[in-house]
């Protein structure tokens, strides 16, 4: 039982992202040169949740034993997260390469690393459950973040390759009133990373980092030139 289950999964996952609009849309917009790293957020955000889905069908039912999920679960979400990152890094190695050649930058852009432990971390809080509707919003939650991240590591890797070519990096953050998604109050958060930063302290601080909603505007200056992340909607980037 528990093999099939771990194919079906499998194969639906796969399915699942190969039939998806949103990410075939964004993968042409990729394809086409016109994507942005919002629109990796969103291929992240997207592939996340079409996993998560996945997982609920198969293993949201009392069905399984306890004994049957922890070894579902610890076959196919290790292997979920890495098909998520190897998709989302190549997405955001493509948009990174599109903003050197704009910034003439003749660098080519790395590709973010896979990052095991982050995904031993998913991994655990599903298994601290004996049943995957236990701890599904908290998996789901911490996999979006998972794959999310893996665009803001393009950008913060990137960075440190500029630097490490002899480039100047600096970042500046200003924070635009936004406050935490109701426009109100008023986000600590995003204070906290507000200013001007060398691309070490911009790496140590979280600078690159967004909260949902987030609308801080991010300079990230190299020798060449620099490249301005205007509004969080459209994670437009544009030469100064």
């Amino acid at each position: 039982m528990k093999q099939g289950i771990i194919t079906e999964i499998a194969k639906d996952f796969s399915s699942g992202c190969r039939n998806n609009k949103m990410l075939a849309r964004l993968y042409k917009k990729m394809a086409a040169g016109k994507a942005t790293y919002l629109d990796a957020d969103q291929y992240a955000l997207e592939m996340a949740r079409v996993l998560g889905a996945t997982l609920q069908k198969h293993l949201g039912t009392d069905t399984i034993s306890v004994a049957e999920y922890r070894e579902i679960i610890s076959s196919v979400l290790p292997e979920g997260l890495y098909g998520i990152h190897e998709s989302v890094a190549t997405y955001a190695q493509t948009i990174q390469n599109g903003i050197n050649r704009r910034t003439g930058l003749s660098i080519k852009a790395v590709k973010a690393q896979f990052e095991p432990s982050k995904a031993t971390e998913i991994v655990s809080k599903a298994l601290t459950a004996k049943t995957f509707p236990e701890v599904e919003s908290v998996v789901n939650v911490a996999t979006m973040n998972f794959a999310q991240n893996v665009a803001t590591k393009t950008m913060k890797d990137n960075a440190q390759l500029c630097e490490d070519l002899g480039y100047e990096v600096t970042v500046d953050r200003t924070y635009d009133d936004v406050g935490v998604h109701n426009r109100k109050d008023v986000c600590e958060w995003c204070l906290a990373r507000e200013g001007h930063w060398t691309n070490a302290e911009a790496k140590a601080n979280g600078v690159f980092e967004r909260h949902p909603g987030c609308g801080c505007e991010i300079i990230y200056n190299t020798a060449t030139g620099s490249q301005r992340q205007t509004n969080w909607q459209n994670n437009q980037w544009e030469n100064i």
